[in-house]
């Protein structure tokens, strides 16, 4: 989709607030055919023969009641909305029917007669109320799409709505939400849509990373009788602020009883054993997760997710043919040395396995 369109003897485009048909053929008697006022924030057009659909944004208004208040509060949020025309009049188009999603528009793609698009919100909650993606035709409510969720820990979740309509009969919806990271780029096939985004473990997940980097990495660095004081600490049932108050009395005593030249030697032994564990862990974590789905005339189904080193410059740097899947990503971490950077190409297969 696009915010401009032609189909050899019409434009069609949003200016501002407005979507204009121009008749744009011959130049010399090219002139504005209607110019139709959108009451939103109009995105990207399709056109398919006689049938128009925009995307546009627009906000909305949800309810939920907190833990023990007595009423309902308002939230408010932005909703995503396909209205389709009728232009087989090109002076009058005609509204024949408007779906609404919540949350922002993404992308979208239009395969023969299927449109495909994608509404992303952020998962909010407050207390036990979640704010659920909601379908409406019209000002009435149709569905609340199935939702999703994948075995990939993230640091902020975002509801990804995929839904299909066919442009040419209206009538319907068929929607799916899945439960993923905050994406940024898209590739879609004739048969599948690939959504990627950087992987973002949780902050657990680094805090449990400096853990471990002082036992399998600095530990060993240490004097024996220093490492087998610190062992027994780490065993004991001391909660973890009393067992780092005595293992850095171990590290202060053992470091001031150090020559100037002992000294700085373990601290470049240190230091090189550090540097040589957070590249590998950098490596580990610089990833991008794929997440394939697969359509067919408007069913939407997920299919499965993958991962690879790097992170993507934008769609053109995927594609597909036949049963593979092939991945441009750049690779690119800091070190206390200074920045590492390289570039890769992966090959895929039909289950996403490099």
């Amino acid at each position: 989709a696009d915010f401009g369109k032609n189909d050899g003897k019409y434009i069609y485009v949003i200016a501002q607030d407005k979507l204009v048909i121009v008749d744009a053929f011959p130049a010399s008697q090219a002139k504005i055919l209607s110019s139709t006022l959108i009451e939103g924030f109009p995105k990207d057009i399709f056109i398919n023969g006689d049938m128009l659909m925009i995307f546009l944004e627009n906000t909305d208004r949800v309810y939920g009641i907190p833990e023990y208040d007595y009423m309902p509060r308002p939230i408010d949020t932005m909703k995503t909305e396909a209205v389709i025309y009728d232009i087989s009049n090109r002076t009058k188009p005609e509204k024949i029917a408007n779906f609404s999603i919540s949350g922002n528009y993404f992308q979208s793609r239009m395969i023969g007669d299927y449109v495909y698009f994608i509404a992303k919100n952020n998962v909010h909650y407050t207390n036990d109320f979640v704010e659920m993606t909601m379908i409406r035709k019209g000002a009435l409510k149709i569905m609340y799409p199935d939702v999703y969720y994948l075995d990939v820990p993230e640091q902020i979740y975002v509801f990804h709505t995929i839904a299909s309509i066919s442009i040419k009969k209206p009538d319907s919806i068929n929607a799916k939400t899945f439960m993923m990271g905050y994406s940024d780029n898209l590739y879609v096939s004739q048969n599948n849509i690939y959504i990627t985004y950087r992987k973002n473990m949780p902050v657990r997940y680094y805090e449990l990373q400096r853990e471990e980097r002082f036992y399998q990495v600095i530990l060993p660095q240490l004097p024996k009788d220093a490492q087998d004081k610190i062992i027994a600490i780490k065993a004991s049932d001391l909660d973890s602020y009393e067992k780092w108050d005595q293992i850095s009395s171990i590290l202060e005593e053992k470091f001031n009883g150090m020559t100037e030249k002992e000294k700085q030697d373990y601290s470049e032994k240190v230091q090189k054993a550090v540097e040589k564990y957070e590249l590998k862990i950098a490596q580990e974590r610089e990833k991008t997760v794929i997440q394939k789905i697969s359509i067919d005339k408007g069913e939407i189904n997920y299919q499965t997710k993958g991962e690879v080193p790097g992170s993507l410059l934008n769609q053109f740097s995927m594609d597909e043919s036949g049963d593979y899947f092939r991945v441009a990503t750049t690779s690119q971490f800091w070190t206390q040395k200074g920045s590492v950077q390289y570039n890769n190409v992966y090959v895929m297969d039909k289950n996403l396995e490099i």
